[in-house]
């Protein structure tokens, strides 16, 4: 079954001359997996300290973010075998459909 990877991190990593780049600083918080399938499937909710999210699909999906978020044909679509940074708020959530 196709799945979204989710990578929760606090910040971003610094190119060692103070500049940020669009890398997590790792370790990172938490990772999950979450199954893309016909119908929206949410992910657990972001840890206390998540500011910033890796997301990476193995397929073409859609995905919404919110305290009860539900992915549907509007939502921000993801190319399969996409990666995405998020900046993101605890609490949150993300909720993944598939798509073509």
């Amino acid at each position: 079954m196709p799945i979204l990877d989710i990578t929760e991190y606090q910040e971003l990593a610094s190119a060692g001359t103070g500049h940020r780049i669009m890398a997590g600083q790792e370790p990172s918080i938490r990772q999950q997996q979450v199954s893309v399938g016909a119908t929206s499937a949410q992910s657990l909710v972001f840890a206390d300290a998540t500011r910033f999210v890796r997301i990476h699909s193995d397929v073409a999906c859609r995905v919404a973010v919110g305290v009860n978020p539900t992915a549907s044909s509007s939502s921000m679509r993801i190319v399969g075998g996409g990666t995405e940074y998020l900046g993101v708020m605890p609490g949150l959530k993300i909720a993944v459909i598939a798509t073509t």
